[in-house]
């Protein structure tokens, strides 16, 4: 099982059980920077996962690769306390 086959694997365990995460986000296209940030997972999938993230009263939808948790663009607070 490789690195990102075992961060798929987390994040499905995740969302199987508690679904709800708490993210640090940096991407730069499209700008987003979420800092411990309440959120849920929406969905797991072969490449992707989805995340919802209620910010300022706006419920914003991302979809995320595996490879941006590898790289450190995205982290689950969940995943580090495991």
């Amino acid at each position: 099982m490789n690195e990102m086959e075992k961060v798929r694997a987390e994040i499905k365990k995740l969302y199987e059980t508690n679904p709800h995460i708490h993210l640090n986000m940096t991407i730069k296209h499209p700008s987003v920077t979420l800092t411990n940030a309440p959120a849920t997972i929406t969905g797991v999938y072969s490449h992707i996962f989805q995340i919802e993230s209620d910010e300022i009263d706006i419920l914003k939808r991302y979809t995320v690769q595996y490879s941006e948790v590898l790289m450190g663009n995205v982290e689950i607070v969940e995943l580090k306390r495991c």
